[in-house]
């Protein structure tokens, strides 16, 4: 009797799946699609470079104006 309402149950189950619409791929990394980084506390480092400066395990190294990670 069990079997048959697992497998009961696996059939009502199956009938609520969703398949999705439509397929979606991952697209190589375009470095270009993401030049518009902004300064909003007017320090010279973009939002870029700030997180790269708060996320690093190592000491940053920044380019000669300071402004941006090298």
């Amino acid at each position: 009797m069990r079997s048959a309402v697992f497998a009961f149950a696996l059939v009502l189950l199956a009938g609520c799946v969703q398949t999705p619409s439509r397929v979606i791929t991952a697209t190589a990394y375009d470095r270009n699609a993401f030049s518009d980084w902004v300064d909003t506390d007017d320090d010279c480092q973009n939002t870029r470079a700030e997180m790269l400066i708060k996320a690093s395990t190592k000491p940053v190294e920044l380019r000669p104006s300071g402004c941006t990670v090298d």
